[in-house]
């Protein structure tokens, strides 16, 4: 390889780090789930653009719910959400506030708040000293909670947790649904394999189950020829399965 054949790659390697300013995930919201009720009728988000550019934002809503152990969303305007397109200025904050419309509903409900970034295209919001910059758009998705009155309680419930099926399928999953009959949300985390009431695995998850829903899990079990106990964190507290030899040895 020649000197100048050398030279002109460090050169051109060196003009592409020191044009290229690479300005990726620079907004943040804060909290990142909300709750309406009878105490709280208006709840609010902070948007934080730290980014270099102007980003201009626009909310949107979806109704949540859980249909055959699947997320559904659909269509909705039941929620107010002030303002409803705003443009943020690098370095600053603004204050998204959330209410429900009908306060007066008696069932819980479950949306998803989108916070989209509608900014124009790069090659058209950049100015001429911003032209060497990269720019990423980032939408923030978060779920918003109405509880009426009735549905608080000072203790709920652990969810329930059942095969699905009683085979195993592919890479020996078993098939968890895990049945929420509260009137509050609940939230899953780990999972704990253990065996002769040893742990032997640990499966992280993150699962939000709705009131009066349930989702489905896969989670590989070991072949063993004795009986397998799954133990799930919850929010409600810990729920178990035992999962029985006739299917674990399988």
């Amino acid at each position: 390889m020649s000197k100048i054949y050398s030279l002109g790659i460090f050169f051109l390697t060196l003009f592409f780090v020191s044009t290229f300013n690479y300005n990726a995930n620079a907004t943040s919201i804060t909290p990142v789930a909300i709750e309406i009720n009878d105490e709280v009728k208006i709840n609010s988000i902070t948007y934080t653009n730290t980014s270099k550019f102007e980003v201009l934002v626009q909310p949107s809503q979806k109704l949540w719910t859980q249909e055959g152990g699947k997320d559904k969303y659909t269509d909705t305007s039941d929620l107010l959400i002030v303002p409803s397109f705003v443009k943020i200025a690098p370095g600053q904050k603004q204050v998204f506030r959330v209410t429900k419309r009908d306060k007066n509903e008696a069932e819980p409900r479950a949306y998803r708040l989108i916070l989209e970034d509608v900014s124009d295209d790069v090659s058209e919001a950049l100015s001429e000293n911003q032209a060497g910059n990269i720019r990423f758009k980032f939408n923030h998705n978060l779920p918003v909670y109405f509880y009426p009155k009735i549905a608080k309680k000072n203790s709920y419930r652990t969810p329930n947790i059942s095969l699905c099926d009683q085979k195993l399928g592919t890479e020996r999953q078993a098939c968890l649904r895990i049945q929420n009959e509260e009137t509050m949300h609940v939230k899953v985390e780990n999972f704990i394999i253990k065996v002769q009431n040893q742990q032997t695995t640990v499966v992280p998850t993150f699962l939000t189950i709705l009131p009066k829903s349930y989702k489905d899990i896969n989670i590989s079990i070991p072949r063993v020829a004795q009986p397998v106990v799954i133990e799930a964190k919850t929010s409600f507290g810990p729920a178990s399965i035992t999962v029985p030899v006739q299917v674990t040895q399988k």
